[in-house]
């Protein structure tokens, strides 16, 4: 067994209330380890059976102490892990059922649907094992250790389980939070008092997918991470409606702990401090974001084009420009794409602006950038409007465009028509024809010959106004797609300025 220190199976993360200050703390889990020493030990000995791992687990646990059939529970497995969200209980078996277990296990890995269930004498036993490992290529004895290495594995894991869910009922009543190990979605809500309160969010092994999600609100309005809403992509406004903080990207042990310090932090700078809990979440994210909302619409498109093109991955929460919303348009359509970042970026925050103007009853500096936001956006709107008006403009030459390829594409497959008809029997040998014979063909018949050369010449011009005409139509629908994005951007600014 590792000695590394894993939350869940080693002990279990809490935030505990002492006295008006709050404190994380590591509540030990003490599960019998010289058990699972001796069933890690015994699953990598070939001379054990699964019998031998059920009699040493039995004199820990006798049958009558388990009374549960199963315990939520994810650990080992990662929190990503799809349909592993719970440990069973044992399940204990007989000697006949055991030698059942061996053939059932061996007609698994051969994919048998006809494996026989029992036997009628110690001999048929031994032959249906011998076919079995004559068919596998494998050991006599390696359906049994097979059998013993999945039971001791899955019999350590329920160790794990009832131990964690023994130790959290002990201390559940007098613990704020813990650290859970149940799959599925799942919230929780705590008051810290003095209008602090945070809801935590949790989604493990459903579906396939895991995350920590944190909502702290003071007086019931929710504190969000303002900046990041400048840096992050533009398509990912929703997230900021999320979470405070978000803890998914880390491993499940400095997840939890991460977790846990940033929530002790701000329920005790909050009691401590109130001036600065409201500084540096509230007035320092909002400050940040208007600073870099001036920053972006101050800077020429090149130079954005530039910063947007080299975001390094470390530099989030240190820098204004952070990473684009599509970086394939970087190349496609850099001017577009640059002004578009601009436009979603600034008026997108005022999508927050009810909520700064609630937070400003707790610092009135608040204000001034709900003011500097305001003019930000009334700077924003007639470049807006500019680049729609071009866009629109743009669009209809693009569509007439369109319309002159696609009617030249029509003339041209007409005029292949209408050499294959008036030279239908021509063409009809020649196709047949291949190699030196086709060219031999073209030499006998001239006049054929100059038809033939017309419409190759024709068809590889469709083919290149073909081309032509799709790269236009996809340009047109990414014009569209600008067009539409422009319009939110600029109903944003009607919605909440007029």
């Amino acid at each position: 067994m590792d000695n590394k220190r894993i939350i869940n199976r080693d002990f279990i993360g809490v935030i505990k209330d002492e006295g008006g200050r709050f404190k994380y703390d590591e509540v030990e889990i003490h599960y019998p380890r010289e058990l699972v020493a001796a069933i890690e030990a015994m699953s990598k000995d070939d001379d054990c059976t699964i019998m031998d791992v059920q009699g040493i687990f039995l004199k820990y646990y006798p049958k009558q102490t388990i009374n549960e059939r199963f315990y939520h529970y994810i650990y080992p497995y990662s929190y990503r892990c799809y349909c592993k969200s719970v440990a069973d209980a044992p399940e204990f078996c007989s000697f006949d059922s055991y030698k059942r277990s061996l053939v059932n296990q061996g007609g698994y890995l051969l994919r048998n649907n006809e494996t026989p269930l029992g036997f009628e004498s110690q001999e048929a036993y031994q032959k249906t094992t011998a076919w079995l490992c004559d068919e596998m290529n494998i050991e006599p004895a390696e359906c049994s250790n097979l059998l013993r290495r999945n039971f001791s594995r899955n019999i350590i894991r329920y160790i794990y389980a009832r131990n964690y869910h023994e130790t959290l009922e002990s201390i559940k009543s007098s613990v704020l939070i813990y650290s859970d190990e149940k799959s599925g979605w799942r919230t929780v809500s705590v008051d810290f008092g003095g209008g602090l309160s945070v809801t935590i969010s949790t989604n493990f092994s459903f579906p396939c997918n895991w995350y920590i999600d944190v909502r702290v609100y003071l007086n019931n309005i929710v504190i969000l991470p303002y900046l990041d809403s400048v840096i992050y992509p533009s398509t990912q406004w929703q997230i900021f409606h999320n979470a405070t903080r978000s803890f998914e990207k880390e491993d499940r042990d400095t997840c939890w702990q991460s977790m846990f310090l940033f929530l002790v932090d701000v329920a005790n700078m909050w009691i401590e401090s109130p001036q600065r809990f409201v500084s540096k979440y509230i007035v320092e994210e909002i400050k940040g974001a208007v600073s870099g909302l001036d920053y972006i619409l101050q800077s020429s498109d090149e130079q954005l084009l530039e910063q947007f093109k080299n975001f390094p991955e470390g530099e989030k929460r240190t820098s204004y420009v952070g990473e684009m919303l599509d970086s394939t348009l970087i190349e496609t359509e850099p001017e577009l794409t640059v002004m578009f970042e601009k436009s979603d970026k600034i008026t997108g925050l005022l999508c927050f602006l009810h909520l700064f103007r609630q937070l400003s009853e707790f610092d009135s500096s608040v204000c001034q950038f709900i003011d500097k936001l305001t003019a930000l956006n009334e700077q924003m709107s007639p470049l807006i409007e500019s680049k729609l008006l071009e866009l629109h403009k743009q669009i209809q030459l693009n569509k007439i465009e369109i319309d002159e390829l696609n009617k030249a594409i029509r003339d041209g497959k007409s005029r292949i028509k209408v050499y294959k008809e008036e030279h239908f029997r021509e063409f009809e040998e020649f196709l047949n024809l291949t190699g030196v014979d086709r060219k031999n063909y073209l030499n006998d018949k001239p006049q054929f010959a100059e038809v033939y050369q017309k419409y190759k010449s024709q068809k590889e011009q469709i083919k290149e106004l073909k081309q032509d005409f799709d790269n236009k139509s996809a340009h047109l629908c990414t014009q569209k797609n600008f067009m539409k994005k422009f319009k939110e951007c600029q109903k944003r600014i009607e919605t909440y300025l007029t």
